[in-house]
């Protein structure tokens, strides 16, 4: 039987003896997956088991791949991605950590620029009037600070 026949009987049977006419529209139809039934069986004779009010489908198991539902096609594409996701977010980490040791670096230098400059305005500082005691214990470190700076 005709594919094109068959689908206008069947249309004529559920629109009550109406008939489907326009055969231009048909062409446009007849590729799409809705209309396009691998194997037709005569649907008076399939019975429906286990379903009430006719839910199952007349023409079997569809073997043809079915897009899958936007939840699932949203959750698919957020796992493809998550590998890029991951790969941006390691990137990210190691930025940040890289950033993260330069300031620490910075923040070192800066500290031991400041110590630097106290030590040798320490170095700088005069000792006229100092009491003996007072001298040694300044001379002591003065000398400990030029020690440090000739081993740099």
């Amino acid at each position: 039987m005709d594919i094109l026949r068959h689908k206008k009987i069947i249309l004529k049977d559920e629109h009550k003896g109406r008939s489907f006419s326009p055969d231009s529209a048909w062409e446009i139809l007849r590729a799409c997956p809705n209309w396009d039934a691998s194997d037709l069986i005569p649907i008076l004779t399939v019975k429906f088991e286990g379903t009430s009010g006719g839910n199952a489908e007349p023409f079997g198991e569809d073997k043809r791949p079915r897009p899958p539902g936007a939840r699932v096609a949203k959750k698919m594409k957020s796992e493809s991605s998550s590998g890029t996701a991951g790969s941006q977010t390691s990137v990210f980490t190691e930025t940040m950590s890289n950033e993260l040791r330069l300031k620490r670096e910075s923040a070192q230098e800066k500290v031991w620029t400041v110590i630097k400059f106290e030590e040798l305005r320490f170095l700088a500082t005069k000792t006229d009037g100092l009491l003996r005691e007072d001298l040694e214990i300044i001379e002591m470190q003065k000398e400990q600070i030029r020690a440090k700076y000739r081993c740099h």
